[in-house]
């Protein structure tokens, strides 16, 4: 098509559209399978189009470098206007930074490297030098090495918040082959922690990195296992917060099993942050195992795991584990007098997670919160009509039950109403509140019974 039609008018390679873009500029951009013979044809009809750059700074050189096109097409605008590899954009960045969050093929990349070494030096305005950029963007073993072997400093020179290339590779998930690379090239580097105390160890544990790379750091620096960030989380609570899997925390509890006893700064145990986290069953088990005094330990708020996993939607199977281990947790409230089962209905908990809850303290469907009962609360927050009708069957008579809620009196129909719940929800409350006799109206907010 290109030929086309700059044989019926060669002066088409001249014409920028409205966004100053020549078609070098577009041929550039959006590729296709003929680009380097596209390429070629327009270098040809207006070869000064190479030294033209859009809006930006950007010469065809760095849309090149950023689209990651054929290393014949880097050999073609290179040739045609070389000085570009050192021209940097409006915001600092060479082509090589651009080819390095591009995935470019080794060849692409040594192409550049050859054309202005002293690139591999030069960091962008945040620091960042191209080997960060590259592990950053999961780039190749052999793209690495190449920039490896240009500047082998950028190894151990911290990007902004003490980061190194190694923290980069760990935080997106590279594979063994480069975490490896970079760890022999500059074996120090894995003891190295980040300005907020993170060693790559924690990075890649946060990260959810192959099991194979965090096996790989772990061998490389055991240290880092039993290393708490500035904030106190060692690599055993991140694993667990951000939902790794059981050979991942099994690995770093065979390295520190004492982890299990250890606090964040916020004082939750692993097991805590097993709620938030939504942890797989098979995870909290294994953490059960090594501590099982930890369901009835509180956090500094005063929140034991159980609560935490009721207002986290933890999967029921989890949940049971934990209850389990401390039933008595289903009766301890947290500070404002919240039940386990106030948080559950709360926060839409699975219906599983309330019938286990009222299984261990039925009369928590009748303990009021500031005059709410758990179906108000339930009504409000859009609880399924599994959840209400479990709360329904525990105490009937919170049907008809009315609640201040502004400055109106309502019953949790009328709750479910102004949250907009389907019509079977509206239905099923209205049942039960014809069904209950002697209804009672709550005028004012009371505190809490608790039972024990």
């Amino acid at each position: 098509m290109i030929r086309l039609l700059l044989e019926l008018d060669n002066g088409t390679a001249q014409v920028a559209d409205r966004n100053g873009w020549l078609p070098l500029h577009l041929a550039i951009r959006h590729g296709g399978q003929e680009q380097t013979s596209s390429v070629q044809l327009l270098l040809a009809a207006h070869r000064q189009a190479a030294s033209m750059s859009v809006k930006g700074g950007w010469f065809p050189l760095h849309l090149a470098a950023r689209f990651s096109t054929p290393p014949t097409v880097i050999e073609l605008l290179l040739e045609a206007y070389p000085t570009a590899i050192s021209i940097p954009s409006e915001i600092g960045r060479l082509p090589l930074h651009l080819a390095s969050r591009s995935q470019p093929s080794a060849e692409c990349l040594k192409l550049l490297l050859n054309a202005y070494p002293d690139a591999a030096a030069i960091a962008e305005q945040d620091g960042r030098l191209p080997l960060h950029l590259a592990a950053n963007h999961q780039m190749s073993a052999q793209a690495c090495k190449a920039l490896i072997d240009a500047h082998p400093a950028a190894l151990r020179i911290p990007s902004t918040r003490c980061w190194l290339p190694l923290h980069f590779a760990a935080r997106h998930q590279a594979v063994l082959e480069v975490v490896c690379l970079l760890v022999d090239a500059a074996p120090s580097t894995v003891g190295q922690p980040t300005e907020e105390g993170w060693f790559p160890l924690h990075v890649a544990a946060r990260h959810l990195a192959p099991i194979e790379v965090v096996e790989f750091l772990l061998h490389s620096y055991p240290q880092a296992a039993r290393q708490a960030t500035l904030d106190g989380w060692l690599p055993i609570h991140l694993a667990v917060r951000y939902q790794a899997k059981r050979p991942t925390v099994d690995l770093l509890l065979s390295n520190h099993s004492n982890g299990t006893h250890e606090c964040t700064g916020d004082g939750c145990l692993p097991l805590h942050l097993t709620g938030e986290g939504q942890a797989a069953p098979e995870v909290v088990a294994a953490l059960l195992r090594v501590n099982p005094a930890a369901p009835s330990t509180p956090d500094k708020a005063g929140w034991l795991p159980l609560h935490l996993a009721a207002k986290c939607q933890a999967k029921p199977q989890s949940f049971a584990l934990l209850l389990d281990a401390y039933p008595q947790a289903a009766r301890e409230p947290t500070d404002g007098c919240w039940l386990p089962l106030h948080h559950a209905v709360r926060h839409q908990a699975h219906a599983g997670v309330v019938r286990l809850l009222l299984q261990t303290h039925p009369d928590a469907a009748k303990i009021e919160v500031a005059g709410w009962l758990p179906l108000h609360l339930a009504a409000q927050h859009a609880a399924t009509a599994d959840v209400l009708e479990l709360l329904l069957e525990a105490y009937p008579d919170a049907a008809s039950v009315h609640v201040v809620s502004g400055s109106e009196s309502m019953l949790p129909t009328h709750l479910a109403a102004n949250t907009h719940a389907p019509v079977e929800v509206i239905r099923l409350l209205h049942q039960w509140t014809k069904r209950v006799q002697s209804p009672r109206s709550i005028k004012s907010p009371r505190t809490m019974r608790h039972k024990h």
